[in-house]
């Protein structure tokens, strides 16, 4: 998150300015605007204020308050707070220095070290709007996140006007769960200024969240109509056109953002999965690869290149690659524990895939937040596993117990609020199961179950494709049902 800045007080204003510069549009949270310079080491900073025996103490100052500005404005945070210190050592009390340095400190990252000089200014200047929103930059990133909103809502108090408070709002609301009052804020944003690229792109990004996909390409469509440049609205627009089913205008919009940056490791990978999607595997690899050469260390990408390989028949190398994604997540991704399951399953059968997916379940951490996903999946795998194994022994009904256990394990997991679309699979296993096993009553209960779940999956979505998609889905559960 790019700091709040504010005008120079020594060219024509009495007092430090309002000027109200809020964080980059591209990516809520992190350090935006120019690229950052390399810290001037203090004995080249002193050149840059040649000391004369004539020079006073107050044009010294002002050298340095002058350079402290220049390195601010440049990004240049390490060097902006040598230069506000030096100010400093010739007037401790200077009010200005003070505020230089703090803002400089929230964009050097020490947010600790900023909290306490930033609330001694606010008390000294409580009408001071960058002040607040530095504050509130800083407690953000301290994850104290109601007092930074109460910060940013100061800011309005004050001025009920400023555009990138009612941002910084929304984004803080959005972060807490509180959809509705986060889009009222990107809505009063967009009142107030309709050629905010910035809150046509949050909007953007809470709709995405909540699923409403189509609303959603239209907010990123509006940011790229005003920043055509915006790489992360044209990714984002790939990810929502591959989920309408629209995958060549993904690709070109995944290729449009690779233009913009040719280093964008998100954007080769997605590029990657549409390509693959399309049974391009060669050139998905391709993009995979380059994804890589830019962030060699992100598991999922690995995933997808084991998942590629796979489709070669590299099955080798697709363990290869899933090990690589495990190693860099302590042995806790479930994705890769999964497909490195299917893989093993064709290379040494039956056992050496229970194996993995046992290993997996033991292996996933707890406290993670996908961890009941990642459980009820490989939970899911298994109970396939023993359904296929059983097809191959004239007694098949071993493994037909055991995979119920697997896939009620599973339904345990993937409850159908949370995780919708992965319940109707183990669903499907399980009354599949239930059936094979003369368990009518139980098959016919949680058929019921599914199919109400489809139903009102299909009534609340706005995607032509995906009702398509659900229709088929209850045609399936039907069909199956009546066999």
């Amino acid at each position: 998150m790019e700091p709040l800045s504010f005008s120079d007080p020594f060219n024509g204003a009495s007092s430090p300015g309002v000027t109200l510069f809020g964080p980059p549009p591209l990516a809520p949270g992190a350090i935006g605007g120019a690229d950052w310079l390399p810290p001037v080491p203090p004995e080249e900073m002193v050149s840059e204020v040649t000391v004369m025996p004539e020079h006073s103490a107050d044009w010294l100052l002002q050298q340095w308050l002058d350079l402290g500005l220049q390195q601010l404005e440049a990004s240049n945070y390490p060097g902006a707070i040598e230069a506000f210190e030096r100010a400093l050592d010739i007037q401790s009390d200077l009010t200005v220095a003070r505020h230089g340095r703090a803002i400089a400190l929230v964009g050097a990252k020490a947010y600790a070290e900023a909290l306490p000089e930033l609330e001694a200014l606010l008390q000294q200047i409580p009408h001071q709007m960058d002040l607040w929103g530095n504050y509130g930059h800083a407690l953000t990133a301290m994850e104290r996140h109601e007092e930074a909103l109460a910060a940013y809502r100061h800011i309005l108090a004050i001025d009920p006007n400023v555009v990138n408070a009612w941002l910084d709002c929304g984004r803080l609301l959005q972060t807490l769960g509180r959809w509705s009052e986060a889009a009222a804020a990107y809505e009063r944003a967009l009142e107030l200024q309709p050629t905010a690229s910035a809150a046509w792109f949050a909007r953007g990004l809470l709709q995405k969240k909540l699923g409403q996909r189509t609303q959603a390409l239209e907010s990123f469509e509006r940011t790229l109509s005003i920043d055509p440049h915006c790489k992360e609205a044209w990714n984002y627009r790939g990810n929502l056109l591959e989920d309408l089913g629209r995958t060549q205008e993904a690709r070109e919009a995944y290729q449009r953002a690779i233009e913009l940056d040719p280093q964008y490791a998100e954007a080769w990978n997605n590029l990657g999965i549409a390509l693959d999607s399309q049974q391009a595997h060669q050139e998905a690899l391709e993009a995979f690869h380059q994804s890589l050469a830019s962030d060699p260390n992100n598991p999922d990408v690995w995933n997808n290149c084991g998942l590629t390989l796979d489709s070669l028949g590299q099955l080798g190398e697709a363990v290869t690659a899933f090990d690589r994604a495990l190693a860099l997540t302590q042995n806790s991704h479930w994705k890769s524990w999964a497909n490195r399951g299917c893989a093993l399953w064709r290379l040494h059968g039956y056992a050496a895939a229970l194996k993995n997916w046992n290993q997996g379940i033991d292996s996933l951490d707890r406290q993670a937040p996908d961890y009941a996903l990642g459980c009820g999946i490989l939970h899911y795998h298994k109970g396939r596993a023993h359904v296929d194994e059983g097809q191959r022994h004239s007694d098949a009904f071993p493994y037909l117990q055991e995979a119920r256990l697997c896939f009620e394990q599973a339904l345990n997991f993937l409850t159908p609020d949370r995780h919708p679309d992965w319940y109707l699979e183990a669903a499907q296993g399980a009354i599949d199961t239930y059936r094979a096993l003369g368990n009518v009553d139980q098959a016919q209960a949680l058929m019921y179950s599914a199919t109400e779940l489809l139903r009102r999956r299909m009534r609340e979505t706005d995607c032509t494709s995906q009702k398509m998609a659900l229709a088929n889905k209850l045609a399936s559960f039907y069909q199956n049902g009546r066999s």
